[in-house]
């Protein structure tokens, strides 16, 4: 349909196209990701002028059905999805501008456009021919302005970008040295249809950021350009370098006597800096090209030693720098000085003195000096062209040439003086074919010696011999001096010394003569001796006991106690025996002997130790172990103390703290027991003491016996052994040995039975009602057995109603029994509507009774219907002090028709009743003795089978029924459970509707069904489960 529409169209331009026309160019080329502008102006019929009109470019070059759609005024959900929002028309309309804008553009824009025009009431017309659009490359850039730049001060550099098209914005962003912080300020203006986006960034640059480049960035969308300029940061000259080939550090140049030598100095700046050289302040040459300057020496000489400064300004500043050169020669001029001189060569010093000899020269680089002596050096240096030999305590050993030698890489050279030393006499020494080492001479006694004195000495010294300080022999010449002793005796014996001196001091010698022999004069001492051959020490105390002899030389010294060793030794004559802890068994004979290769001789002295009791000890034929006896009652036992102690101990026997014997000899006692009883068992003490302490032991008499009396003892609370709860037996009997068997024994009627356990406790857990019977137990060990005593176990528990109990019917009336068990046995209370029986008695109508046999209570009930009333409900309850149980009957009685002779008749059944019940509950009694009652603990059902009764009826028939209920609960229970609602007149079949009063009942039997009424039934229900008894009465 659209394509026949625009084919419709096209026949009818062709009618009017001499009043449509459209200005369009042939061709427009745009920058890919920029925008463009289509230029379109239109005319149309003039009777179209005020119709409402649209504007639709087709992006094809021309009309085809389907064409596509770059732009629809009115309807933009036509234009293809990659044209929306971003064509629209630059004019109006109504102004016949149809100018077309396309933003963001891409390749895929490239192509034809026409554009058509619409009008609501009339026709359509398109334009042609179609503008072909061009997509190039973006080559748009943004402009940077250049600004002076200056280190330090903050300048503000602008870029800028133009253009024509206001859809998408560009982003204009600076791409700064990475350490320059900056700010951006942006923003926008327009003239005309130009759009100038502009971006300021401020900075504040150094002298590391020159040359480096700064990028200004713009950016659409899917296009980017970017124009980068160089900065050119003026600043002040730094980093001042001197450099040359002959230089050793930064500021230091050597350079050889006669060589040349070029210096360059460097900087950086911008501008270019001016560049000066100068020498002791005196400038050498300038420059000002190229930031760099050299200095050419070209014959190097000693006066060119020194500092040169290099100096670079420009307008920004200035900076200097310096270097200092040396001139490198051979060592020269060297000389020996010292305080001690004589002469230029020679040296005169006395012994003991110090001396310091310099040794200088003058050279660069500074000479390495050295001194040497006998060939060998003695110290080294290489600084300051100057070494000091110092000696600071002079010996002969000095004496001789001295050579000092300075020498650099350039030459060397060197120079010598001379030392003579005076010195004191020294190196004294004294000899002898005897001799043991440098200051001793052993002699055997009768023998000769000779000893040879010698000394160093300038000029020679005069030597004198001298003994116990009296002068021997002397002599002057060739310093030696001989003594000579003919025959050696113990007089001999001693220091003699040997004198040496000269003008400049003495020296002396000793040497020590001694004169051997055999041991002699051999004694023993101690501070515990008492006399010259015994000492007494008490136990633990100290002693020392010193052998000393006089001999030569030392004698061997030997201790021995017992032939054994017990130390040794061969120095100073004397040797100490020491005992740090004397015991007993140091008593006894020490023996000293010393010896050596003249002669041997020895002494003894005796120890005798005195010590406290110890090591007492106990022992028996009976004993088990060290501390314990078991004896049978009944024998005897001899049980023995003895003790080691000096002097003998007194020794006592206590027995619960009662002393039973004691002695003071032969440090043994013994303690007899003819006759062994209970009593004898416990602790035996001895104790054993003298002078120096005592000491005690202690032996256990265990008695062994036969098992005493065994008891049964109940674990149980204060309130009686209840039904339920946990119960122990345990059997405990004295014994020695203990206890090897248990045996338990239960005992039912008059038999005994033996339980399977040899537990010491028989427990209940939990104790039930079964368990009320009399237990007791047996023990035994090894020498016997015994029987306890007999404990019965009285199980107590709440009530609980007997299935025996029951209601029955007769012509007399209504006989009802209750039986209850229960341990204690309850008390029985009968609940009627006006009264309460708990005792045998007669009320009204009714006549009551109950007995107890053991756990068992039973009560009779006998009641007469009375004429007047509609129901009567009975009730037994019965409570121990553990709970209650109670049962419930309803009763219903009618009997209006009854003749005055029938009520005297049922008065006499009632009586005769009674008597009955009462030979029946006698007989029940006896029945019931052996036997006890099971509980079921769940509802269970009662039948009760009463004795059939005959009843014969007069008039309408009366109806029974009774609705027992079995209530257990405890004691602090509530109230009477109501009799549930719905019981009619006619819950017992019959003719009670007839008036049959010749026809006789048939024998009733009661059926009781303990149960819960079902919800519902209008019962009144109570917060404790409550059992109900259903009584029903069934026609035989």
């Amino acid at each position: 349909m659209i394509g026949k529409s625009y084919f419709l169209v096209s026949l009818l331009q062709v009618g009017l196209s001499q009043e449509w026309k459209g200005h369009t160019p042939r061709e427009v080329t745009a920058q890919d990701g920029l925008c463009v502008q289509i230029p379109c102006h239109y005319s149309y019929p003039s009777h179209l002028a005020n119709q409402r009109r649209d504007g639709v470019w087709f992006n094809t070059e021309e009309e085809i059905p389907w064409a596509p759609l770059a732009f629809h005024s009115k309807d933009r959900k036509h234009e293809l999805p990659r044209f929306r929002h971003r064509t629209r028309l630059s004019g109006d309309l109504k102004d016949g501008d149809c100018s077309l804008i396309i933003n963001d553009i891409t390749r895929e824009d490239a192509g034809p456009y026409f554009f058509r025009i619409e009008f609501d009431s009339g026709p359509s017309h398109n334009y042609y021919p179609a503008t072909r659009l061009h997509v190039s490359d973006f080559t748009d850039k943004p402009r940077i302005t250049p600004a002076e730049i200056i280190e330090g001060k903050r300048v503000d550099i602008s870029c800028t970008f133009d253009t024509t098209c206001n859809g998408t914005a560009p982003v204009l962003t600076w791409d700064t040295p990475t350490d320059v912080p900056g700010s951006v300020s942006n923003t926008v203006t327009q003239h005309g249809v130009t759009l100038t986006y502009t971006t300021v960034l401020s900075l504040t640059l150094s002298p590391k950021h020159h040359r480096q480049n700064l990028t200004c960035r713009v950016r659409y969308p899917s296009v980017t350009s970017e124009r980068t300029l160089v900065l050119t940061v003026q600043y002040a000259p730094q980093n001042l370098s001197m450099t040359s080939h002959d230089m050793i550090i930064a500021s230091l140049i050597n350079i050889i006597e006669g060589n040349s030598t070029v210096i360059i100095c460097s900087v950086e700046s911008f501008p270019a800096s001016n560049l000066t050289w100068r020498h002791l302040s005196v400038p050498m040459n300038r420059t000002s090209s190229n930031n760099e300057l050299w200095l050419v020496i070209p014959h190097v000489t000693p006066r060119d030693t020194g500092d040169y400064e290099c100096v670079a300004e420009n307008e920004h500043g200035s900076v200097e720098g310096s270097i200092t050169i040396t001139v490198e020669h051979a060592p020269r001029n060297l000389s020996i000085t010292s305080l001690d001189m004589i002469n230029a060569s020679w040296i005169n010093i006395i012994e003991g003195n110090s001396t310091v000899i310099i040794c200088s020269v003058e050279s660069f680089p500074a000479s390495n000096l050295t001194w040497r002596h006998l060939s060998v050096p003695m110290n080294r240096t290489s600084s300051n062209n100057e070494l000091w030999l110092v000696i600071p305590h002079v010996t002969p050993r000095d004496t001789g040439d001295y050579e000092c030698v300075a020498e650099n890489e350039h030459g060397s050279v060197e120079g010598s003086i001379t030392i003579t030393v005076e010195h004191a006499p020294r190196n004294l020494s004294i000899t002898s074919l005897d001799m043991i080492n440098a200051s001793w001479i052993n002699i055997i006694e009768g023998n000769s010696t000779v000893i040879i004195c010698s000394v160093e000495s300038f000029p020679a010294s005069n030597l004198t011999w001298r003994h116990l300080s009296v002068p021997m022999n002397r002599t002057s010449s060739n310093n030696e001096l001989w003594l000579v002793i003919p025959h050696v005796t113990p007089r001999d014996t001693g220091d003699y010394e040997c004198v040496a001196e000269n003008e400049h001091g003495s020296v002396e010698g000793s040497i020590t003569i001694t004169v051997e022999h055999g041991p002699r004069n051999l004694s023993m001492t101690s501070l515990d001796i008492i006399n010259t051959s015994w000492i007494n020490i008490i136990e633990g105390n100290p002693t020392v006991i010193i052998c000393s002899v006089e001999s030569f030389p030392a004698s061997n010294l030997t201790w021995r106690h017992l032939n054994v060793t017990m130390n040794r030794t061969s120095s100073n004559n004397e040797l100490w025996l020491t005992i740090p802890h004397v015991t007993s068994r140091g008593t006894g004979d020490y023996e000293c002997a010393a010896e050596n290769e003249h002669g041997a001789v020895e002494g003894s002295i005796t120890i005798i130790v005195e010590y406290a009791t110890r090591n007492l000890s106990i022992t028996s034929l009976d004993m088990i172990n060290a501390s314990w006896i078991n004896i049978i009652e009944g024998n005897s036992t001899v049980i023995i103390c003895s003790v080691e102690s000096f002097p003998a101990s007194n020794l006592t026997w206590r027995h619960l703290n009662v002393t039973m014997n004691r002695t003071s000899s032969n440090n043994e006692l013994p303690l007899v027991i003819p006759h062994i009883t209970s009593r004898d068992a416990g602790d035996y003490v001895c104790v054993a003491e003298n002078e120096h302490g005592a000491v005690e032991g202690s032996i256990t008499i265990i008695v062994e016996h036969l098992p005493q009396e065994a008891v049964v003892s109940i674990s149980r609370s204060s309130g009686g052994i209840t039904e339920g709860s946990n119960i122990t037996l345990t059997c405990s009997s004295e014994s020695v040995p203990p206890i090897s068997h248990y045996t338990w024994f239960r005992i039912e009627g008059n038999t005994s039975t033996q339980l399977n356990t040899r537990s010491r406790t028989l427990s209940f857990n939990p104790v039930t009602r079964e368990n009320d019977a009399s237990f007791y137990c047996t023990v035994r060990n090894p020498l016997g057995n015994s029987t306890s005593n007999i404990t019965h176990l009285d199980v107590q528990y709440k009530p609980e109603i007997s299935r025996e109990s029951e209601c029955s019917r007769k012509s007399e009336g209504v006989t009802c029994i209750c039986v209850a068990n229960s341990n204690p046995p309850g008390d029985l209370t009968w609940h009627l509507p006006r009264a309460n029986i708990s005792d045998n008695q007669t009320h009204g109508r009714l006549v009551s009774w109950w007995v107890r046999d053991g756990h068992l209570v039973i009560g009779s009930l006998i009641l007469t219907g009375p004429q007047d009333e509609e129901e009567v409900t009975a009730s037994c309850s019965v409570r121990n002090p553990h709970g209650e149980a109670m049962f419930k009957v309803y009763l219903w009685v009618k009997d209006r028709d009854f003749s005055e002779w029938t009520v005297g008749l049922l008065m006499a059944g009632i009586i005769l009743c009674a008597f009955v019940d009462g030979i029946l509950i006698f007989m029940y009694v006896k029945k019931r003795k052996a036997a006890t009652e099971e509980r079921d603990s769940e509802a269970s059902d009662i039948a009760l089978s009463p004795s059939p009764l005959t009843v014969k009826n007069q008039g309408k028939q009366n109806r029974l029924l009774t609705d027992p209920r079995n209530t257990t609960r405890d004691t602090n229970g509530e109230g009477d459970t109501p009799a549930p609602p719905g019981h009619s007149e006619d819950a017992v079949g019959g003719s009670a509707g007839h008036g049959n009063t010749d026809k006789h009942d048939n024998l009733l039997y009661a059926n009781i069904i303990f149960m819960k009424p079902p919800s519902g039934d209008g019962t009144v229900s109570r917060e404790e489960d409550t059992e109900y008894a259903q009584i029903r009465f069934q026609q035989n």
